[in-house]
């Protein structure tokens, strides 16, 4: 009865991979490249206008930077530097 048991819970699993992988090839197949996820390709963080730093003259995007009187700082370090 064990044997059995081992038999068909092996059968069982062999159906479920094939199953599986058979299921995921009709989906990739039938998918539109386009819509396919693409995670070999890096993502952009930061988007936007490159502007230099006030004080150490370092290009970075305008809306990650920090205004102040209307001047860009890329840190609070070199806000604080131009302040002293």
């Amino acid at each position: 009865m064990l044997k059995l048991l081992i038999f068909f819970g092996l059968l069982f699993g062999v159906f479920y991979f094939f199953y599986y992988k058979v299921k995921t090839f009709f989906t990739n197949l039938l998918t539109p490249p386009q819509t396919r996820e693409k995670t070999s390709e890096p993502q952009s963080i930061n988007k936007g206008e490159m502007v230099k730093c006030h004080v150490c003259g370092t290009y970075f995007p305008s809306n990650t930077g920090i205004k102040k009187n209307g001047k860009l700082y890329c840190s609070s370090e070199c806000m604080s530097k131009d302040n002293q």
